[in-house]
Protein backbone atom coordinates (compact mmCIF):
# COMPACT_ATOMS: atom_id res chain seq x y z
CA UNK A 1 0.00 0.00 0.00
CA UNK A 2 2.84 2.24 0.75
CA UNK A 3 4.21 1.85 -2.89
CA UNK A 4 1.17 3.08 -4.13
CA UNK A 5 1.54 6.55 -2.29
CA UNK A 6 2.89 9.86 -4.14
CA UNK A 7 6.78 10.40 -3.23
CA UNK A 8 5.81 13.49 -0.31
CA UNK A 9 3.66 10.42 1.58
CA UNK A 10 6.56 8.14 1.77
CA UNK A 11 8.63 10.58 3.23
CA UNK A 12 7.00 10.53 6.23
CA UNK A 13 8.39 7.48 7.32
CA UNK A 14 11.22 9.73 8.01
CA UNK A 15 9.54 12.46 9.70
CA UNK A 16 5.60 12.04 10.64
CA UNK A 17 4.87 15.66 11.89
CA UNK A 18 6.49 17.38 8.62
CA UNK A 19 4.57 14.55 6.60
CA UNK A 20 1.09 15.37 7.60
CA UNK A 21 1.54 19.02 6.97
CA UNK A 22 2.69 18.38 3.26
CA UNK A 23 0.14 15.63 2.75
CA UNK A 24 -2.53 18.61 3.74
CA UNK A 25 -1.45 20.86 1.15
CA UNK A 26 -0.25 18.14 -1.55
CA UNK A 27 -3.01 15.79 -1.12
CA UNK A 28 -6.12 16.92 0.48
CA UNK A 29 -8.37 14.10 -0.48
CA UNK A 30 -5.91 11.48 0.62
CA UNK A 31 -7.96 10.02 3.12
CA UNK A 32 -5.26 7.11 3.64
CA UNK A 33 -2.45 9.18 5.61
CA UNK A 34 -4.82 10.12 8.29
CA UNK A 35 -6.07 6.48 9.06
CA UNK A 36 -2.77 5.80 9.78
CA UNK A 37 -1.33 8.78 10.61
CA UNK A 38 -3.82 10.96 12.70
CA UNK A 39 -2.86 14.42 13.11
CA UNK A 40 -1.20 15.27 16.57
CA UNK A 41 -0.88 18.24 18.90
CA UNK A 42 1.73 20.39 17.90
CA UNK A 43 4.26 21.40 20.13
CA UNK A 44 5.12 24.92 17.57
CA UNK A 45 1.94 26.59 18.78
CA UNK A 46 3.12 26.74 22.63
CA UNK A 47 6.46 27.07 21.68
CA UNK A 48 5.86 30.45 20.20
CA UNK A 49 5.19 31.60 23.96
CA UNK A 50 6.92 29.02 26.35
CA UNK A 51 10.30 30.00 24.48
CA UNK A 52 10.40 33.47 24.62
CA UNK A 53 9.15 33.23 28.31
CA UNK A 54 11.85 30.78 29.07
CA UNK A 55 14.46 33.33 27.29
CA UNK A 56 13.07 36.04 29.53
CA UNK A 57 13.65 34.06 32.71
CA UNK A 58 17.04 34.11 31.93
CA UNK A 59 17.47 37.85 30.48
CA UNK A 60 15.03 39.42 32.59
CA UNK A 61 16.08 43.13 32.24
CA UNK A 62 13.38 45.66 32.23
CA UNK A 63 15.91 48.35 30.01
CA UNK A 64 17.62 45.41 27.78
CA UNK A 65 13.89 44.27 27.20
CA UNK A 66 12.97 47.56 26.28
CA UNK A 67 15.71 48.12 23.53
CA UNK A 68 15.09 44.77 22.22
CA UNK A 69 11.00 45.45 21.86
CA UNK A 70 11.97 48.85 20.12
CA UNK A 71 14.34 47.71 17.71
CA UNK A 72 11.94 44.36 16.97
CA UNK A 73 8.85 47.06 16.45
CA UNK A 74 10.40 48.91 14.53
CA UNK A 75 11.50 45.57 11.56
CA UNK A 76 7.87 44.75 12.30
CA UNK A 77 6.25 48.04 11.39
CA UNK A 78 8.90 48.28 8.56
CA UNK A 79 8.51 44.82 7.53
CA UNK A 80 7.36 45.72 3.91
CA UNK A 81 10.63 48.03 3.13
CA UNK A 82 12.33 46.15 0.28
CA UNK A 83 15.30 47.27 1.79
CA UNK A 84 14.86 45.16 4.36
CA UNK A 85 13.43 42.16 2.86
CA UNK A 86 16.02 41.46 -0.14
CA UNK A 87 18.92 42.46 2.34
CA UNK A 88 21.43 39.44 1.83
CA UNK A 89 23.41 39.32 5.00
CA UNK A 90 23.03 36.28 6.45
CA UNK A 91 22.98 37.49 10.28
CA UNK A 92 20.11 40.19 9.26
CA UNK A 93 18.04 37.62 7.41
CA UNK A 94 17.86 35.61 10.85
CA UNK A 95 17.32 38.61 13.00
CA UNK A 96 14.42 39.54 10.06
CA UNK A 97 12.76 36.92 9.73
CA UNK A 98 12.45 35.88 13.68
CA UNK A 99 10.79 39.39 14.13
CA UNK A 100 8.02 38.47 15.84
CA UNK A 101 9.41 36.30 18.08
CA UNK A 102 12.17 38.55 19.37
CA UNK A 103 9.55 41.16 20.05
CA UNK A 104 7.78 38.38 22.26
CA UNK A 105 11.43 37.78 24.37
CA UNK A 106 11.77 41.93 24.37
CA UNK A 107 7.98 42.09 26.24
CA UNK A 108 8.55 38.94 28.03
CA UNK A 109 12.20 40.34 29.55
CA UNK A 110 10.34 43.74 30.34
CA UNK A 111 8.21 41.56 32.91
CA UNK A 112 10.70 39.50 33.99
CA UNK A 113 12.92 42.31 34.84
CA UNK A 114 10.13 44.02 36.58
CA UNK A 115 10.06 41.02 38.97
CA UNK A 116 13.41 40.77 39.30
CA UNK A 117 13.05 45.17 39.69
CA UNK A 118 16.52 45.74 37.51
CA UNK A 119 16.79 48.08 34.72
CA UNK A 120 20.20 48.14 32.69
CA UNK A 121 21.53 45.42 35.94
CA UNK A 122 20.58 48.80 38.38
CA UNK A 123 17.75 48.04 41.40
CA UNK A 124 14.32 50.25 40.80
CA UNK A 125 11.78 51.84 43.78
CA UNK A 126 8.50 51.63 41.62
CA UNK A 127 7.16 51.32 44.91
CA UNK A 128 8.60 52.59 49.23
CA UNK A 129 9.81 49.21 50.97
CA UNK A 130 8.34 47.19 53.01
CA UNK A 131 11.59 47.63 55.27
CA UNK A 132 12.11 50.63 57.21
CA UNK A 133 15.49 51.60 59.90
CA UNK A 134 13.79 54.15 61.96
CA UNK A 135 12.70 51.58 64.22
CA UNK A 136 15.86 50.03 65.09
CA UNK A 137 16.89 53.61 66.30
CA UNK A 138 14.17 54.51 68.05
CA UNK A 139 14.55 50.86 69.88
CA UNK A 140 18.55 51.67 70.61
CA UNK A 141 19.57 48.69 68.80
CA UNK A 142 21.12 50.49 66.76
CA UNK A 143 22.94 53.93 67.32
CA UNK A 144 26.39 55.56 66.51
CA UNK A 145 28.45 53.09 68.56
CA UNK A 146 26.90 50.26 66.89
CA UNK A 147 27.46 51.71 63.55
CA UNK A 148 31.09 52.31 64.13
CA UNK A 149 32.01 48.78 65.32
CA UNK A 150 29.61 46.72 62.30
CA UNK A 151 30.66 46.71 58.77
CA UNK A 152 27.38 45.03 58.11
CA UNK A 153 24.22 45.59 60.26
CA UNK A 154 21.10 43.57 60.09
CA UNK A 155 17.17 44.70 60.22
CA UNK A 156 15.15 41.96 62.96
CA UNK A 157 12.01 42.10 61.00
CA UNK A 158 10.74 40.86 64.95
CA UNK A 159 11.04 44.61 65.74
CA UNK A 160 7.60 46.71 65.15
CA UNK A 161 7.73 48.84 62.26
CA UNK A 162 10.81 47.35 60.80
CA UNK A 163 8.97 45.16 58.53
CA UNK A 164 5.55 46.60 57.58
CA UNK A 165 4.18 44.61 54.18
CA UNK A 166 5.48 42.66 51.08
CA UNK A 167 6.90 44.55 48.29
CA UNK A 168 4.01 45.03 45.84
CA UNK A 169 5.66 43.16 42.85
CA UNK A 170 8.72 41.53 42.62
CA UNK A 171 11.56 41.62 44.88
CA UNK A 172 12.29 44.52 47.15
CA UNK A 173 15.02 47.19 46.70
CA UNK A 174 16.48 47.10 49.65
CA UNK A 175 17.92 43.79 48.56
CA UNK A 176 20.22 46.19 46.80
CA UNK A 177 21.68 47.32 49.92
CA UNK A 178 22.36 43.57 51.22
CA UNK A 179 25.61 42.22 50.78
CA UNK A 180 24.44 39.13 50.03
CA UNK A 181 22.39 40.11 47.39
CA UNK A 182 24.03 38.22 44.47
CA UNK A 183 23.38 35.15 46.90
CA UNK A 184 19.72 35.69 47.33
CA UNK A 185 19.07 36.99 43.63
CA UNK A 186 21.26 33.79 41.69
CA UNK A 187 19.30 31.51 44.11
CA UNK A 188 15.56 33.29 43.68
CA UNK A 189 16.32 32.81 39.54
CA UNK A 190 17.77 29.42 39.67
CA UNK A 191 14.82 28.55 41.85
CA UNK A 192 12.07 29.57 39.86
CA UNK A 193 14.08 28.21 36.26
CA UNK A 194 13.86 25.32 37.56
CA UNK A 195 10.16 25.10 38.51
CA UNK A 196 9.23 26.68 35.09
CA UNK A 197 11.54 24.65 33.40
CA UNK A 198 9.48 21.09 35.61
CA UNK A 199 6.70 22.16 34.16
CA UNK A 200 7.79 22.73 30.34
CA UNK A 201 8.88 19.43 30.14
CA UNK A 202 6.15 17.67 31.82
CA UNK A 203 3.68 19.36 29.78
CA UNK A 204 6.08 18.04 26.88
CA UNK A 205 5.86 14.83 27.73
CA UNK A 206 2.14 15.10 28.44
CA UNK A 207 1.82 16.52 24.83
CA UNK A 208 4.20 13.52 23.59
CA UNK A 209 1.58 11.00 25.56
CA UNK A 210 -1.99 12.20 23.73
CA UNK A 211 0.21 11.89 20.55
CA UNK A 212 1.03 8.64 20.58
CA UNK A 213 -2.16 7.36 22.29
CA UNK A 214 -3.55 8.49 19.11
CA UNK A 215 -1.82 6.28 17.00
CA UNK A 216 -0.84 3.37 19.42
CA UNK A 217 -2.18 0.58 21.19
CA UNK A 218 -2.33 0.74 24.93
CA UNK A 219 0.56 -2.44 25.44
CA UNK A 220 3.08 -0.40 23.18
CA UNK A 221 2.28 3.19 25.61
CA UNK A 222 3.73 1.20 28.46
CA UNK A 223 7.14 1.24 26.82
CA UNK A 224 6.65 5.13 26.83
Amino acid sequence: MLTEWPATVRSIQVCRHHFIHRMILSEPKNDNVFQLFPPNASAAVYTIITFPFLFAVMFGDVGHGLLMSFAALWMVLEEKDPKLKNNNNEIWRMMFGGRYLILLMGLFSIYTGAIYNECFSRGMITFRSGWHVGPMFEKNLWNSSVLEGSQFLSMDPNVTGVFTTPYPFGIDPIWGLANNKLTFLNSYKMKMSVIVGIIHMTFGVCLSFFNYLSVITFNYLLLF
